[in-house]
Order: structure tokens, then sequence, then C-alpha cells
């Protein structure tokens, strides 16, 4: 043991010796009280010193819960996440049975996703996939699922935009999707416009948007419906109000036309 170690010990042992001296002490005192029939009273705690507000403070403290929503992105870099990314889009791949092909789209789409991910991009809660069929959309949904998983941060429920209109037809089962913190829609554009419940029409995928807008909630969406020159394919079967609304919420990520479908 060198000369420091001692030191320390020596000033560990001494500190030591002084707190069971202040406990033998205090044990003593106990003692000669009870035996003078005394009880020590326990010292109430202090009071706390009231906070003075001002009506601004109050007012934003109470408002406080419309400023914290519950997006989830990965304490990670974006080029880190591509990596973690391109891995887990592979593992989908090799799911359906599909070669995957790392091209230039694929690539660009991978990094274009890893930065909406990273909390260091200041992106949008949601996140929207357009493009044609074939070119990697709902492998890239399901991807990013599995990035959650793999580093630990949980998946999200994903359901078929197909399967709404059947949803929409059990309260609570659509209520679900509605409140859910996290949330995938696959092929949007699939189900119908309305269905009739009860004698009355409804527009699942509009109720469902407009609940998730309101309530803050991510979401994550693919669909076919793309721009075609100046006309927006979403805005014409859903209305410029959901479209809208979809522009507020999401970052887009735009498939090049041009990229062919990779399905063999």
């Amino acid at each position: 043991m060198d000369d420091e170690q001692q030191r320390l010990w020596d000033n560990f042992y001494k500190q030591g010796q002084a707190r069971d001296k202040e406990r033998v002490q205090a044990r003593q005192q106990r003692e000669a009280m009870r035996e003078q029939g005394q009880t020590q009273k326990t010292p109430e705690p202090p009071k706390p010193k009231p906070i003075h507000l001002s009506p601004m403070e109050r007012f934003q403290r109470a408002i406080a819960y419309r400023t914290a929503p519950t997006y989830r992105k990965v304490n990670l870099p974006p080029a880190s996440i591509a990596q973690y990314l391109r891995v887990a889009y592979e593992t989908e791949c090799n799911a359906r049975h599909q070669p995957m092909v790392m091209d230039g789209y694929t690539a660009n789409t991978i990094e274009a996703v890893a930065r909406w991910l990273s909390s260091e991009s200041h992106t949008k809660g949601s996140l929207l996939l357009r493009g044609y069929v074939g070119v990697g959309k709902t492998t890239m949904l399901r991807s990013v699922s599995t990035l959650f998983i793999g580093l630990g941060l949980g998946g999200f429920r994903i359901v078929s935009a197909f399967n709404l209109a059947e949803i929409a037809k059990d309260k609570d089962a659509f209520q679900g999707l509605c409140k859910s913190d996290y949330l995938g829609i696959d092929d949007l554009g699939q189900e119908p416009n309305t269905i009739k419940d009860f004698g009355n029409e409804r527009s699942p995928f509009e109720e469902l948007i407009s609940a998730r807008y309101d309530g803050l909630k991510q979401t994550i969406i693919s669909t076919n419906l793309v721009i075609d020159g100046e006309r927006d394919q979403i805005a014409d079967r859903y209305g410029t109000r959901v479209a809208d609304r979809l522009r507020e919420m999401c970052n887009t990520i735009n498939y090049d036309p041009a990229q062919k479908s990779y399905r063999i």
C-alpha cells in the first residue's frame, strides 16, 4: 500500500470512528431521556415555501399536457440508425422470401427514414411513405417496427387499410386504433371510402386520422396514392381536409416514379 492509499484509508477509518462515536452519544442521550420519563419528539418537517406563480406561468402549467406528445424516436445519429435499419430491412426481405436489392433507390430511402427516426433531427412525429406498387413501402413500414423491437423500444401495431372497414364496426377495437400511441397503416387507399354502420354512413380513415391528429399520436402510413402532376391523389380520394392534416402530421417520403417493382 503506497502513501496515498494509506492516507485515504486513514481518513476513511477516522470518519468511521467519528460516525460510531456520534451514534453512541445519540443512543446514550435517548436512554438518559427515557430514564427521566421524557420522550424525544420527532422534529416536524419544514413547511414548503409557497411558490408564487404569475398568471401566465399558471396557465402554461395547466396546458403543458398538450406540449408533450409521445413520439418515439431513436437516440442515435442518422448514420448509425441507417446501419440498423438496413439489417432490419434485409430481415423483412428474407421473411418474405424476396431478395434484398440494395440499389440507389433503397439506400436513399433507408437514409431518409433514418433521418426521420433520429432524435437528433427536427422532424415531424409521423411518416408517410408514398409510391407505386412493389417498391418496398410495406417492407420499410415493417422494418421500422422490427428496428424498434431490436433496439428494445417495443414494436407497434400495423393494420391493413383494407381491414379498417371491418374494424370500424367494432367500437372498442376502432377506439383502440384511435388512441394507440403508435400505429402503422399499410396500403392506404385499399379500403372503401365509406361504410354503412347501423344505417349511418361513416368514413373510417377520415375518423381515424382526425382522432390521431387531435391526440398527437405517432402514425406511419404507406400508400400507393401519389402526387400525379399537380393532382394529389390523397386529396382526390379523402378531400383537402384530410390531405392537409397529413401534411402537417407527417414527413413525407416520395418514392421515385421511375423505380420499378422489386417483386419477382
